[in-house]
């Protein structure tokens, strides 16, 4: 794997966050330490990936233990990094970090800037190579799943990813002793039913122009459609709508993204 060292130059505030976004993310890929070595057995999603000095040192960022200190700061505040204390004081060693959802999505988004291809530091999946998908590896319900996407766009899969395991995740603490396929399964279906209202509201504030009928296989016509999508391409039929876990607390009604899970990516 090549370092992500910045060929000589000294980089920016804002290069230099996103170089060790990629430089802690390949480490969490390779389940490696500080210098690449690999850890055995590989450290779990609650557990720091290095110490973000030794890891700038290692891979010859151009800039100083007070430079790295004041990325690290940066990064936990903008809640795209964890660090193990306050990193407004870093005392002499400096503080060990790990990445969240948003942080390590930033960090699959800028790869191909700094490192000319996409940064793929894990065991990629034969059934995603062998039909031109792009792939990601996720952390999702304690487990690290590899798993396809579009080409380019790595960092929305690990941002959905993040929030149906955050949705999933409120389901399980609503009914305690459900399995993680039927959480998943109901956290999807609350998501489509907002997509789903989502869709209807803005069929019905959007202008008669931008709304087409047209005839079905029967030769009647069909329900209005917004911009060529069918009404029952989006449709969802939950004859319990409303009910389906009323204890949820969950952000898929008000459509705000939830904080990042501590720990969680």
């Amino acid at each position: 794997m090549t370092k992500t060292a910045f060929d000589g130059y000294k980089p920016s505030e804002k290069q230099l966050d996103d170089l060790i976004l990629i430089a802690v993310a390949k480490r969490e890929q390779m389940a490696a330490d500080e210098e690449l070595h690999p850890l055995e057995p590989p450290r779990d999603g609650l557990a720091f990936t290095g110490n973000a000095r030794r890891i700038a040192r290692f891979e010859e960022l151009g800039c100083d233990d007070d430079e790295v200190d004041a990325a690290v700061r940066r990064l936990a505040t903008a809640g795209m990094m964890v660090a193990d204390g306050n990193p407004a004081k870093p005392g002499q060693s400096g503080r060990s970090v790990r990445l969240s959802a948003s942080g390590y999505a930033r960090a699959m988004a800028v790869s191909r800037k700094y490192l000319g291809e996409p940064l793929i530091a894990f065991k990629r999946d034969k059934i995603f190579d062998d039909n031109n998908c792009g792939q990601v590896e996720v952390d999702f319900l304690g487990e690290r799943i590899v798993i396809g996407c579009v080409e380019g766009e790595e960092d929305r899969a690990i941002q959905f990813a993040h929030r149906l395991e955050v949705d999933a995740g409120e389901v399980l603490k609503a009914a305690g002793g459900l399995d993680h396929a039927r959480a998943i399964l109901m956290a999807g279906i609350l998501a489509h039913e907002h997509i789903a209202e989502l869709d209807t509201e803005m069929r019905a504030s959007a202008p008669a122009s931008d709304r087409t009928v047209g005839l079905n296989d029967s030769g009647t016509t069909t329900p209005p459609r917004l911009g060529g999508r069918d009404e029952r391409d989006s449709r969802v039929d939950l004859t319990t709508r409303g009910t389906l876990v009323p204890c949820i607390k969950t952000d898929i009604k008000t459509g705000m993204m939830p904080p990042p899970i501590s720990g969680s990516r």
